[in-house]
């Protein structure tokens, strides 16, 4: 990981990158037709399309943050993540979903409600 929510993957010489957060949320959510957290249900039941289409979220994202001409399909996002290996991309899932929880704390308290 590279920064919150930035990987970069290295298989025979061959780079791939993703970014994961707000914009990796809304391609996810476009393509999946369903929210995020919706998504991330699917996975954790075990459903592999919803799983292509968080990478294939994290793949379109980092290459428009950097302003960069690249487009993917859903098969090309299976072809990447075939080459990196289903042990690399669960380690890649399980640190992306931490850009997800809130890093601010508690929320404030209430008039009234103890410390």
């Amino acid at each position: 990981m590279i920064g919150s929510g930035v990987f970069e993957v290295e298989v025979e010489g061959e780079k791939f990158c993703f970014e994961f957060g707000m914009l990796a949320s809304m391609h996810t959510e476009e393509i999946a037709d369903a929210t995020i957290f919706d998504v991330f249900k699917k996975i954790a039941a075990g459903r592999q399309k919803p799983l292509i289409q968080y990478f294939y979220g994290g793949l379109t994202a980092y290459y428009e943050l950097r302003n960069e001409e690249k487009k993917f399909t859903l098969a090309e996002t299976t072809k990447i993540m075939e080459k990196i290996g289903t042990e690399k991309c669960v380690s890649i899932y399980l640190k992306s979903i931490e850009s997800y929880i809130p890093k601010n704390g508690q929320a404030p308290k209430k008039a009234g409600q103890e410390a």
